[in-house]
């Protein structure tokens, strides 16, 4: 039985419908689809519908636009910290902070797409392999990066733009 036949039975509209009911207003409000699809995926489970939860929950990917816009968003509300032409590397748990500090006026999911973006670009990890440092939203020294972290920053230069960009820093470092 496919996932829209058991969707169409009597049982399989009630299930979900349960599902979807036991949502909060809050939710209903502001839906979270990521949640809707996975209570989808619980009721469908449920009859015995075997689910490869890799593709049911396949991340969407962005567009540059978007990621740019969601960055100008957040710059627009803390606009001292995040520069392009000179970034510095973010404290760890920094999406929870800023979270709280904007206090609703960004979604959660856009501050992530923005904090993503922008600890991908190539200046932020090359100047978080210089640095070797981690700042607050200030801009205040907050800690040092690990080792473990500055092998993905190594990792994440290489793989996206090229040994050569990786090799070009560290001659720079020195």
């Amino acid at each position: 039985m496919s996932i829209k036949e058991i969707l169409k039975t009597k049982e399989g509209a009630l299930k979900l419908k349960e599902k979807l009911d036991s949502m909060t207003e809050e939710e209903r409000k502001n839906p979270n689809f990521h949640k809707i699809k996975s209570m989808t995926c619980n009721a469908l489970m449920s009859f015995g519908v075997k689910i490869e939860r890799k593709k049911f929950f396949k991340k969407p990917k962005y567009s540059f636009e978007k990621k740019m816009e969601c960055l100008e968003e957040l710059q627009k509300y803390v606009s001292n910290r995040f520069e392009l032409e000179n970034p510095k590397p973010l404290q760890l748990g920094i999406d929870k902070i800023l979270a709280e500090k904007l206090d609703g006026k960004m979604s959660i999911d856009s501050i992530k797409i923005a904090l993503k973006f922008y600890c991908s670009r190539k200046r932020y990890l090359v100047n978080g392999l210089k640095l070797k440092q981690r700042y607050d939203l200030d801009g205040n020294y907050h800690s040092d990066i690990t080792e473990e972290h500055l092998d993905s920053m190594k990792n994440g230069l290489i793989g996206k733009y090229g040994f050569k960009v990786y090799k070009k820093t560290i001659e720079l470092k020195d």
